[in-house]
């Protein structure tokens, strides 16, 4: 169950991380990033787990839409 909890945190971090901020949102973003990392961090060790750190990404990955044809 604590596993499940780490992996959701986890994704809600790596969620927020691409999120672009402005101004004083991104001190209270990068305030926000730095709990949910020490959740997440806190529940893994009790959870015994290791955790997977991918590289930060600058900007999301742009995706190309394609056109519908109807």
């Amino acid at each position: 169950m604590l596993e499940k909890y780490v992996q959701d945190l986890t994704k809600l971090y790596n969620t927020l991380l691409l999120i672009s901020t402005r101004g004083e949102d991104t001190m209270i973003m990068a305030e926000c990033l730095r709990a949910l990392q020490g959740t997440v961090e806190e529940m893994a060790k009790e959870a015994g787990l290791t955790l997977q750190r991918g590289p930060v990404q600058e900007q999301p990955e742009q995706v190309e839409a394609e056109e519908v044809k109807e």
